[in-house]
Order: structure tokens, then sequence, then C-alpha cells
């Protein structure tokens, strides 16, 4: 990602501390430069105590027909609901 002429990362996790996610989609040859960048950007986000490089599958890049849409929505929903269920106990 590009923000005003200098590089950012995708992501800032916090949890106590922040960490900087970097993704790529595309084949493990593509971890390299993702960790490139990570590296890059410990320069900008100096806070930062840790990193995570995702790589998600080449696959994701096909277009999926609109039933596995429609069953991933639905799933996501229930486990939703049963999270909110859950908390209230």
């Amino acid at each position: 990602m590009i923000v005003y002429g200098c590089s950012a990362p995708d992501m800032l996790l916090k949890n106590g501390a922040q960490y900087v996610v970097e993704t790529k989609l595309g084949a493990e040859t593509k971890l390299l430069d993702a960790m490139v960048r990570l590296y890059d950007y410990q320069k900008y986000v100096t806070e930062a105590k840790g990193a995570f490089a995702v790589l998600f599958p080449e696959e994701l890049r096909r277009p999926w027909p609109p039933d596995v849409i429609v069953n991933i929505a639905i799933g996501v929903l229930r486990r939703s609901i049963w999270l909110r269920l859950f908390s209230r106990i």
C-alpha cells in the first residue's frame, strides 16, 4: 500500500502493543517481498513490537459462484449470533 508517496502497512493491530501486518495474494514466493516491506515499515512505525506477513492463496483471485458467497455470509451470521449469545452469559 502506498500512502502519500510513502509505503504503509496493510494493517496495524493493537493489543497492548502495536503489530504491523502485510498481506500478499499469491504464491509463497511473495513471502520474501512481504518480509522486506515489514522490515521497511519499522522506519515509520517505531512503536510496533512485532510484525505478521499473511499470505493468501492464489485461488482467491478466481470468481466464486453466488451460492458459495451466500453460504459464507450465512456462516458468518450464524457465528456472530452464537458469539453474541455466549458473550452475554
